[in-house]
């Protein structure tokens, strides 16, 4: 049983710390990065779904998510469209 809370605590620090590296990155005003680090501390698991839940994406996400649909474009544009195999 002394494993399981190990576990637990060990996967509940690694979820604050990764919440609060998010809300510290963002750059927030110094008010909403205190509240939403105190509600990450008090309601751990809670505090940061909710957190990662009303996460808006900043300009940085975007950039990434445009790249790699760029990317996934390109992908299959090179890969041939014939069906009959790998074309031997």
């Amino acid at each position: 049983m002394t494993l399981l809370w190990i576990i637990f605590a060990s996967l509940l620090l690694v979820v604050w710390v990764l919440t609060a590296i998010d809300i510290v990155r963002r750059r927030l005003s110094v008010w909403k990065a205190a509240a939403w680090l105190l509600i990450a501390l008090i309601i751990p698991f809670i505090g940061a779904a909710i957190y990662w839940a009303l996460r808006k994406p900043d300009d940085a996400d975007r950039e990434r998510a445009a790249a790699a649909q760029a990317s996934l474009r390109s992908d299959a544009e090179r890969r041939s469209i014939d069906s009959s195999g790998p074309g031997f």
